[in-house]
This record gives structure tokens, C-alpha cells and sequence, in this order.
């Protein structure tokens, strides 16, 4: 079981009011704004950033298909980072 309580032995009964909850929940005003802020922050990781501190720019590259959703955020300007962090992919 997951931790949104969605599992895959369900009953038909079960899963049909999880998902009627799940729809109600999206309808409501905290569901959307929740949603617009979600929307947000994906726009803003594809715009990307600097960091003051370091001067490294980065930005989120979002993979989408009919079936999933790929995300990585990439280096796109200033020096490498320190051994001690994880190396980033470096894009443009």
C-alpha cells in the first residue's frame, strides 16, 4: 500500500469512492490552488535559476509521454560543482 492509501487490492467499491474522493478533492478550491501552484513551480523549474552564492544556473528539463513524466534538473552555466556533490548533467 502507498501512501495516499491507493493499493491495487482494492475492492470495485473501494477503489470507485477512493477515486470519487480523489475527484472531489481536485474540484474544490484548495484542490486547485493546489494545482495552480504545481503548475508554477514546473514553469519555474523550466525557466530555471542562478544561485547568488556559487553563480551555477540551473533549470528542470521535463520529459512527458502518453504514459509518464521525466524530470532532472541540469547545470546550465558557472564552474562544476565540488567532488563532494553529486555531479549534474550540463545542458544549454
Amino acid at each position: 500500500m502507498s501512501r495516499s492509501g491507493y493499493s491495487d487490492d482494492l475492492e470495485p467499491w473501494d477503489l470507485i469512492r477512493w477515486r470519487g474522493a480523489v475527484n472531489s478533492a481536485i474540484k474544490g478550491k484548495r484542490g486547485r490552488a493546489l494545482l495552480q501552484k504545481m503548475a508554477d513551480a514546473l514553469d519555474a523549474l523550466r525557466k530555471g535559476a542562478t544561485c547568488p552564492e556559487c553563480n551555477r544556473g540551473w533549470k528542470g528539463v521535463v520529459q512527458e509521454d502518453a504514459n509518464s513524466t521525466g524530470f532532472e534538473i541540469v547545470q546550465t552555466s558557472g564552474p562544476d560543482a565540488p567532488e563532494w556533490l553529486p555531479k549534474m548533467r550540463r545542458s544549454s
